[in-house]
């Protein structure tokens, strides 16, 4: 069966996590959802996903690390970050991190999730040359 792409959650808040993977799912993405950054580096290491939301606060590691880990282990995944609390300061790091959207939390329309991530999908097989 063929889906939009395959897609890492990483995010603490549980209802957060299986409601972006409801919402992922439903939409025709293989999502998978994991509560913290150290599982994601783990589940990374053994399956190959197109793209990772990162939650930017988390208890273990933060979103930015999780970032920089990304980019040196896995570096044709694309990222997405979210948080509730938006800064300039963080957004700007998220730009020179490259990464893909800045998603704001709550998340009150789900139907833009999935416009964004194919976006955000598309920009990074631009970024890879089109792999």
């Amino acid at each position: 069966m063929s889906t939009r792409g395959n897609i890492l959650v990483v995010d603490d808040d549980e209802a957060v996590r299986l409601m972006l993977q409801e919402v992922l799912l439903r939409a025709g993405y293989h999502a998978c959802a994991v509560d913290s950054g150290r599982t994601a580096l783990k589940l990374l290491a053994a399956v190959p996903f197109d793209l990772v939301i990162t939650d930017k606060n988390m208890t273990d590691i933060d979103g930015h690390t999780l970032i920089n880990e990304l980019w040196m282990r896995h570096p044709t995944v694309g990222t997405v970050m979210m948080t509730a609390y938006r800064n300039p300061e963080s957004e700007e790091r998220a730009r020179e991190q490259r990464v893909l959207a800045y998603l704001e939390k709550p998340i009150f329309d789900l139907d833009v999730i999935p416009e964004l991530l194919d976006a955000a999908l598309s920009e990074q097989r631009r970024r890879l040359g089109g792999r």
